[in-house]
């Protein structure tokens, strides 16, 4: 895969969805958020989702 300026930025690793509309999953190569700027929304950048505290949660009412 590579940017508008010609950088390799990573490879395809997956293909998935719809045969129509296809979703590809792209490894990238370095800093996955430089990526994202450098395609101008081309490519869409899911960080790994943190942890979430749920200890607020359990002690709270319903209305």
């Amino acid at each position: 895969v590579f940017d508008s300026k010609g950088r390799e930025v990573g490879y395809v690793y997956d293909v998935f969805g719809p045969v129509k509309a296809p979703y590809v999953l792209v490894k990238t190569k370095g800093d996955p958020e430089r990526v994202k700027h450098e395609v101008r929304g081309r490519v869409y950048f899911l960080s790994t989702p943190k942890k979430r505290r749920f200890s607020n949660w359990r002690g709270m009412k319903r209305k």
